[in-house]
């Protein structure tokens, strides 16, 4: 059933579109003919008619393949925050220093989040063989700078 009404709304658009682009010539033609301004302005009117129409036809179309007709379906950003909101409340992970407002773009792990990453880092690590690990703090050795003379 809802096939049929998309085919059909995907049919409407097509034609919409079509009578929408015969009508833009025929103002053209109208142009260059140096027809009236009234003529003009009716040919404007009726093109910008048949754009709403198709707009309309659009909306429908869209909520016909989202699965749900009266716009209950949720949005991406809504999505979106859900998801970030219900991460951040299991503590998957949190702004760094939330309590004195947070430093945009930085981020602690909680202990699912840690285990998340691990768990990302030991599958990636079987697939690829040859990895350079780096982490974000670098350690010298004592011997390796008693060596170097300056």
């Amino acid at each position: 059933m809802a096939t049929t009404t998309e085919d059909s709304l995907r049919r409407a658009l097509a034609d919409k579109q079509s009578t929408i682009d015969a009508r833009g010539n025929a103002m053209r033609q109208l142009k260059s003919s140096g027809a009236s301004k009234s003529e003009l302005d009716d040919a404007v009117k009726a093109l910008n008619a048949l754009k709403l129409e198709k707009t309309a036809i659009e909306n429908q179309l869209k909520a016909s393949i989202s699965g749900d007709s009266n716009g209950s379906v949720i949005s991406r950003d809504a999505f979106r925050q859900a998801v970030v909101n219900t991460l951040e409340r299991r503590l998957f992970y949190i702004p760094s220093f939330k309590i004195y407002r947070g430093v945009a773009g930085l981020y602690d792990y909680g202990p699912p989040g840690c285990a998340v990453k691990s768990n990302v880092l030991a599958f990636w690590r079987q697939i690829r063989t040859s990895i350079l690990h780096l982490e974000s703090s670098v350690t010298i050795w004592g011997n390796l700078t008693s060596r170097i003379k300056v």
